[in-house]
């Protein structure tokens, strides 16, 4: 019985087409009815860039790319923490921990600061969005890191 193995990058395998998962693991082996090929998803750990916000000692995470999002925001964040993206432009998602504690103004600004900091307006001021993750979306299909929100308020922060 032979065996081998190999990394093989596979883009458009849908089993493998869930956040986290960038690479599979091919397995091949002879057995008794000839070659057979068994794949395995390799899962990719998220390292989030994580702070504490000066007042209170809330708990902020940034997620770095699209599947950090989706990680961040669908699986590590609870559903009373509080999501931040800057509005109308590319940048990460921010998520305060609140451990259901109400957050003040300033944690607020840190986590909205933070939002502006890790997006394309970085350096400036923009507007940021923020809400409950109760209050995300993600439609079935879409790419990672996608939310729809319609619930939402906004703050002005700069970076």
């Amino acid at each position: 019985m032979s065996v081998s193995s190999e990394i093989i990058l596979i883009p458009g395998c849908r089993r493998l087409r869930q956040p986290g998962f960038f690479y599979a693991f091919r397995f091949a082996a002879y057995n008794i009815s000839g070659l057979s090929y068994f794949t395995y998803p390799l899962k990719q750990k998220p390292e989030f860039a994580e702070f504490v916000s000066p007042p209170d000692g809330f708990r902020v995470a940034v997620g770095r790319n699209n599947l950090q999002h989706d990680e961040l925001t669908y699986k590590v964040a609870g559903r009373r923490d509080i999501w931040f993206q800057v509005q109308k432009a590319q940048g990460s998602h921010v998520v305060l921990f609140t451990d259901g504690a109400a957050p003040g103004p300033e944690d607020m600004e840190f986590a909205a600061s933070l939002a502006v900091r890790f997006s394309s307006k970085r350096g400036g001021s923009a507007e940021v969005d923020y809400t409950e993750v109760a209050n995300l979306k993600k439609p079935g299909g879409a790419r990672p890191g996608f939310v729809i929100y319609h619930v939402y308020n906004s703050m002005r922060s700069g970076g």
